[in-house]
């Protein structure tokens, strides 16, 4: 169970977006999303998730999965929930997201303006091994110890051959 606090003062209405990895193991995930907060109805019964004090719960329902392609980390998803939800008062509001009867990865996608600045092209590299690290855990954690062993390997050849030419330019000096 995951719970994300909307901004103070979050505008109406609240657009949402609950996406899983288009990759083999989690093609079938399937979390749930509920919004909490003021003025919603109060749950009846037990529920996966708290409930605020004085608040309620209105569980957002998933589509059936749509692909959809991410071109700047060159990533796939699957739809599950694409929806603008009237918020009934002021708040706070949260999001719980919870997994049903196993956990998965998902990406949760608050808000439907994206702002870049120039500073943002520099971390792009950094983002971009993230999502890799997030889509394939395993195969992104062995390719960057694979790396780091190659460069490190290349590093201690570089300072073998310097050692050596400075130990051949000291004895060929005395």
């Amino acid at each position: 169970m995951n719970y994300y606090q909307l901004p103070e003062g979050y505008r109406q209405p609240l657009y949402v977006e609950l996406l899983v990895p288009d990759v083999r193991g989690q093609r079938d995930f399937r979390p749930h999303l509920v919004l909490l907060g003021p003025g919603l109805r109060p749950p009846t019964g037990r529920t996966p998730y708290w409930t605020p004090r004085g608040g309620g719960a209105r569980p957002l329902p998933t589509l059936r999965p749509r692909p959809f392609y991410e071109p700047f980390t060159q990533s796939r998803y699957l739809v599950l929930l694409r929806d603008r939800v009237p918020l009934p008062g002021r708040g706070p509001y949260l999001l719980a997201v919870y997994g049903g009867t196993r956990g998965g990865r998902y990406v949760l996608a608050v808000g439907d303006q994206e702002r870049f600045g120039p500073l943002d092209l520099l971390a792009f590299p950094v983002w971009w091994w993230q999502v890799r690290l997030f889509f394939h855990p395993v195969a992104a954690a062995l390719f960057l110890v694979l790396a780091g062993f190659g460069v490190g390997t290349l590093l201690l050849a570089l300072l073998v051959r310097w050692a050596r030419k400075r130990r051949t330019a000291i004895t060929s000096d005395g």
